[in-house]
């Protein structure tokens, strides 16, 4: 709300200079204002445009279309299984709030050519792809109640 109204003030200030004061109180002058607008605005707009990712929602389906001919429930190349949040967590291919040490991000960032890379004999993901499993991985790889709804799935079939 407060954005709003900084943005309204902006555009009324643009449109008719006349009409408001040189300085307001305590000697804040009318460009020191927008400029604080403007940062409140911006900070807003950043924080509405970095949403929490959702890993059922959004990094599941991605590690399905992707992982889980070789690392699913049916193959285990490596020893490695992905396919659910349990099997995630304890690879340690993750790990919270570290791009640095998680194994998953350095695999589907190297080169194609590199022996490491992932997945092996595909496309490289899209960077959309790769940048929303970075910003889940910054914003801690928080699994939400995946274990739960995942251990239902298993129940039902």
């Amino acid at each position: 709300m407060t954005g709003c109204v900084h943005c309204v003030s902006l555009v009324s200030w643009l449109k008719y200079p006349q009409f408001f004061p040189r300085k307001f109180i305590y000697g804040v002058t009318m460009k020191k204002y927008f400029v604080f607008s403007a940062l409140v605005v911006g900070a807003m707009l950043n924080s509405a445009l970095a949403e929490n990712v959702s890993y059922l929602e959004q990094i599941k389906p991605i590690l399905k279309q992707h992982c889980y001919k070789c690392h699913g429930e049916d193959e285990d190349k490596g020893d490695l299984r992905l396919h659910t949040a349990e099997q995630i967590q304890s690879s340690g291919m993750v790990i919270a709030n570290d791009l640095e040490n998680s194994e998953l991000i350095r695999r589907i960032t190297l080169s194609s050519d590199d022996d490491d890379f992932m997945p092996k004999k595909a496309e490289k993901l899209p960077d959309d792809q790769i940048a929303l499993i970075r910003q889940w991985i910054e914003q801690g790889a928080d699994f939400g109640n995946a274990k739960e709804v995942e251990a239902t799935q298993a129940k039902e079939v």
